[in-house]
């Protein structure tokens, strides 16, 4: 026979489809996810530079930061307003805070570091953690954003509040929103003495006990007790305090 004559058989050649043994798997999400997991990282080291700046400032006056953390404060925002960075790296950052807990007045540097953060951020919402250290000072001092506080916090949460929200998924110190002149502070434990002292306006809610001198100081604004408490404060100038939705100050008041 004649090869040459004889027709030349079609060879095929199978073609992948573009969902084959990798599904719809593309290489190049997994680049964009490892680019932005990248750049967190680096924002996270950014903000533990900050602190290690900022605690190097601040040591130098051995009780600068117990004697003035609104001074502390200030330098803090001063030097965040240099940075970029968002709500995911200050939850992120405050995971990590336990490698700073051997520093001096590491729990009111923390709250009052923290609190420049979230009030410099151009994001709304923030969300930290704080079950994994000693109950830390001063969260949401300034305040005008919304804070979820997954744990427990320390003394002054909210001190100097002029707005937003802070939610206390845990118990609380003493002199929860000292002086605070707006916004919605929220309890949902216990809270120490002096709640609501010298304040000026907004609302405060305790979900369980609360400690001596409620509202002590108190101008104006509504704290809210919907467990037990131990006394209330004799110096009260205005505002309103209700106990399980029953007005007791001032006096003779009634229910809502």
């Amino acid at each position: 026979m004649n090869l040459a004559t004889q027709p030349k058989k079609q060879i095929v050649i199978p073609q992948l489809a573009a969902t084959g043994r990798f599904g719809n798997f593309k290489a190049e999400p997994e680049r964009e996810v490892r680019k932005v997991s990248l750049e967190r990282d680096n924002e996270i080291e950014v903000l533990k530079r900050m602190w290690e700046k900022i605690s190097m400032d601040l040591e130098r006056d051995y009780h600068f930061e117990v004697q003035n953390y609104s001074g502390a404060y200030a330098k803090i925002l001063k030097m965040a307003r240099k940075s970029r960075y968002s709500a995911k790296d200050i939850c992120a950052f405050s995971l990590a805070l336990p490698e700073f807990q051997g520093d001096a007045f590491f729990r009111i540097r923390a709250g009052i570091f923290l609190s420049a953060l979230i009030n410099n951020c151009k994001d709304q919402e923030f969300v930290i953690h704080t079950a994994h250290l000693p109950p830390i000072h001063f969260i949401g001092f300034d305040n005008k954003k919304n804070i979820v506080v997954e744990g427990d916090a320390g003394n002054r949460v909210g001190v100097g509040m002029k707005g937003g929200s802070i939610i206390v998924k845990g118990d609380a110190g003493m002199v929860i929103g000292g002086e605070m002149i707006d916004g919605t502070i929220s309890i949902l434990g216990n809270a120490g003495s002096h709640i609501g002292y010298f304040m000026q306006g907004g609302s405060i809610t305790v979900g369980k006990h609360a400690g001596t001198e409620v509202g002590r100081r108190m101008h104006a604004g509504e704290i809210r007790l919907n467990g037990g408490y131990d006394e209330i404060a004799d110096y009260i100038q205005g505002g309103r305090i209700y106990h399980k939705r029953k007005l007791i100050w001032p006096r003779g008041g009634g229910s809502e």
